[in-house]
């Protein structure tokens, strides 16, 4: 089927449906509006016959005032007199009465009920007219009972059959309110009169809604007062029951679907169904407005031929009109567009295509050309944006240099290379690692650490650009980071081993220089692990694992180091990773225990402390020296657990001999530069002071001079923290720095601990022994304590005597031991010291 034929199986059924249901709609519509009509007609008759009923009552209701407001009504009533008695001023308030009668014919009677000393309603002292009904006396009743001072009814007189409206006013009876005061609230004397409604019926004769709509004015029994029909007046109306169970007074509804608002349902009135509502008018008068269903049926079946007509006359117009205009607008023109899609799939230009038009058709002749603009121009977005996601996926964000994907993919495809060119070149790959980058990064914070790992990627890609320019190895020359703190390079074309060693010593030179990091400045050590293709891996994967394998090796030595992989290590690097698991458990499975070493008055001989030192019982491996698993603790995370399980011990230890009375006065514990980067170490060492009853001064931390000299203000301030505990504070190790003797002064320090290395021989090698002097004197001018370390001879020993040195601490004086031996220490200490005292 061809797009015409399509296009009238699709329009045509979508017009008639869619006019069908405009037709419906309208229909729908209309028959609305029709009964909201009829509804706004009973409304409007409601609203006349309210009007007519409160004109009516306001007139006749204000004459009904005058006249009992009248001073010849009230004279004979304020003086007590009965209207029953032939007394002048009693007759001349009955001739003013019929006077006003005859002045206002509609008052058929006018009654006076004159209320007698005891209360209560009587027969009427005075009647002028005609109208006597059962009703009135009920109603004079109803006012005495109410209260109020007005009353009305509508009423109908079955003898004459017509209806009259009865009005009751209250006329205060001022001869009882002359009396006690309890007399004050006796009832008031009353004025009934009784009013013609001719004129009120014919104006409500005048009301009609629709031709079969019904309206009725009925009391509150039902009982019909004014009609057109007159032989209904006195009959009750139909469902009288419904009708009236409306509250009274409810305003009409101009929705006569919505029940809530006016309008009930009648289920039979005259043998159908209707609507009705019914409202109070005034007093018992109300009215009722009845509409049969017959009446909306009517409605509707009036605009039904007109709106079917209409419909199917717009059917079949909008049809043909729809009908031309898609044929020779679109379908037409699309046969021509159709051409022109066909030259740009084919990669013809649009301007082929000869389309003039200026409506929508020729936008999307423009369109064409707009298209392939901007299809060549997505083209070329999407391969730049391809170039940059490629980047992205071979470049380290951080860094600007290769990552890890791109320097393996380079190394293969030089490898690869080279094997087809048979090429006996060697290829050497180093693999560089930033020595204790993990305490620059928790001391300056992420953020300065990764500015510190760019600049080492500066200085590094410097040194290998300069190193390939020299050597013409342009083509090799790529730096890669692989994350952290490691980088790794290539170079192809090498010589020999010499030539590996001497672009290593190259790259650990770039990094002489100290690296500024904000305002502090830091000296780079690197570890550089070596290895050769084809001599140690097959491929870029196997020659960087061995790479690797020789930096790890550096690691687990001194490091600032490099060294060429040779297949050994792979053992090496196999054990350190062993030791660096089992150190994990270590605690846990109570591997880890601390002996202590003590610390001597020079001078007395006298214990002032103990050190605590950690060791390691591997239940395979045996006893492991602290110098290789504390660099695996540290290079793993782990110091900072064990150092505070360190700290707890030794204090829960020295809470052990208190107990049994041999406690050190002192008990030194060596802290990491990590653990005082941790945000909670000063409320670490309270908690533990605290839980073990120690006193402060009593434990003494130790920190190594190159830990405090390089920590930032905040480690510096933590320190000075944890001294406010009136904990000791000792710098270990001192002279293997870089402070000067001139910074102990500004250091939050109370011990000096001189390194091993300065009191080996101090009594035989001048550069130690003026070392050591220096540091002693300045000591003993800052007031601070000084302990040598390492004191293994009598000779170092007598020297630093002479020197006034304070504690000694060395193999001289005892080995570390362990908590037998050195409780037993200590209460050899304490008997000696007690046999002192005695002597």
């Amino acid at each position: 089927m061809n797009l015409k034929g399509k296009v009238l199986l699709g329009v045509v059924p979508v017009i008639a449906l869619s006019t069908m249901c405009l037709g419906y709609v309208t229909y729908a519509k209309l028959g609305n509006e029709r009964e909201h009509e009829i509804v706004r007609e009973m409304q409007l008759s409601k609203d006349q016959a309210a009007l007519r009923v409160m004109s009516f009552l306001e007139r006749f209701e204000t004459k009904t005032a005058l006249l009992s407001e009248a001073k010849e009504v009230q004279r004979p009533l304020t003086e007590g007199l009965a209207f029953s008695t032939k007394i002048p001023k009693v007759q001349a308030a009955r001739t003013f009465i019929a006077s006003f009668q005859r002045q206002f014919p509609e008052f058929l009677s006018v009654q006076i009920f004159q209320t007698s000393e005891k209360g209560g309603c009587v027969e009427p002292a005075m009647k002028l007219g005609e109208g006597s009904h059962p009703g009135i006396s009920k109603l004079c009743e109803d006012l005495l009972e109410s209260g109020e001072s007005r009353v009305g009814a509508f009423l109908f007189d079955q003898q004459i059959e017509s209806s009259f409206l009865v009005l009751g006013q209250t006329i205060e009876n001022s001869s009882l309110a002359k009396g006690s005061p309890s007399e004050q609230s006796s009832p008031s004397d009353l004025l009934l009169v009784t009013i013609d409604t001719q004129h009120l019926d014919r104006d409500f004769s005048q009301l009609q809604v629709s031709s079969r709509g019904r309206l009725f004015f009925v009391d509150d029994l039902g009982q019909q007062l004014f009609t057109i029909d007159k032989s209904q007046i006195g009959k009750k109306i139909e469902s009288a029951d419904i009708l009236l169970k409306q509250p009274p007074k409810q305003h009409f509804s101009h929705n006569m679907h919505d029940a809530n608002h006016g309008m009930i349902m009648v289920p039979d009135f005259e043998g159908s169904k209707a609507l009705a509502h019914t409202e109070n008018l005034r007093f018992n008068l109300n009215f009722t407005g009845v509409l049969p269903h017959e009446v909306f049926k009517v409605a509707h079946q009036e605009i039904a031929p007109m709106v079917l007509a209409i419909t199917l006359s717009a059917m079949f117009i909008t049809s043909a009109i729809l009908w031309i205009l898609i044929n020779r607008m679109i379908l037409s023109p699309i046969g021509q567009l159709q051409i022109a899609a066909k030259s740009i799939g084919n990669g013809e230009s649009i301007e082929q295509v000869s389309v003039i038009r200026k409506d929508e058709i020729g936008l999307l002749q423009a369109s064409f050309y707009e298209m392939s603009e901007k299809l060549n121009a997505s083209i070329a977005e999407i391969t730049h944006s391809h170039q940059k996601i490629e980047q992205l996926a071979y470049v380290d964000s951080l860094t600007g240099l290769a990552n890890r994907r791109c320097f393996l993919e380079k190394l293969d495809e030089v490898i690869e290379r080279d094997n087809e060119s048979n090429s006996q070149s060697q290829i050497a790959v180093f693999f560089i690692d930033v020595d204790d980058f993990k305490r620059i990064n928790d001391l300056l914070g992420h953020e300065c650490g990764d500015a510190f790992i760019s600049q080492v990627g500066k200085r590094l890609s410097s040194t290998i650009d300069e190193i390939s320019a020299e050597k013409d190895l342009s083509s090799s020359n790529i730096v890669s980071r692989f994350g952290g703190d490691e980088f790794v390079t290539f170079i192809s074309n090498i010589r020999d081993e010499e030539e590996v060693n001497g672009i290593a010593l190259a790259l650990q030179q770039s990094l002489r220089e100290p690296i500024l990091v904000g305002k502090q400045q830091f000296r780079v050590n690197i570890s550089i692990g070596m290895a050769i293709y084809p001599e140690h891996g097959r491929n870029g994967g196997e020659i960087l694992k061995s790479a690797d394998t020789a930096m790890y090796n550096i690691k687990l030595g001194n490091k600032n180091g490099y060294c060429l992989f040779c297949y050994d290590m792979a053992n090496e690097v196999t054990e350190k990773a062993q030791l660096e698991y089992a150190l994990r458990t270590a605690i846990d499975n109570n591997e880890l225990h601390l002996v202590y070493q003590p610390q001597v008055c020079a001078y007395t001989n006298k214990t002032l402390g103990l050190e605590a030192l950690l060791r390691w019982t591997h239940p395979e491996k045996g006893n492991i020296p602290p110098d290789v698993f504390i660099p695996i603790a540290e290079e793993f995370g782990l110091i900072g657990t064990i150092g505070h399980w360190v700290l707890n011990e030794a204090c829960r230890q020295w809470n052990i001999w208190s107990d049994a009375g041999v406690a050190p006065s002192r008990i030194a514990v060596n802290v990491s530069q990590r653990q005082l980067s941790q945000a909670d170490i000063t409320d670490q060492v309270s908690s533990v002071v605290k839980k073990y009853e120690m006193p402060a001064h009593v434990l003494e931390l130790e920190i190594t001079e190159s830990c405090i000299m390089e920590a930032p203000m905040q480690v510096v301030e933590t320190i000075q923290n944890i001294r406010d505990l009136n904990v000791r504070i000792a710098l270990d190790d001192f002279g293997t720095g870089y402070s000067s003797l001139a910074s102990l002064a500004s250091l939050p320090i109370d011990t000096i601990k001189l390194d091993r290395s300065f009191v080996t021989n101090v009594h035989t090698l001048s550069g130690n022994s003026s070392i050591v002097s220096a540091v002693l004197s300045m000591a003993q001018e800052l007031n601070l304590e000084t302990v040598a370390e390492g004191v293994e001879t009598e000779s170092e020993k007598y020297y630093l005597q002479e020197k006034k040195c304070d504690v000694l601490q060395g193999y001289l004086l005892s080995r570390p031991m362990d908590v037998d031996s050195a409780q037993e220490w200590l209460s050899q200490q304490s008997e000696l010291g007690n046999h002192r005292k005695s002597a």
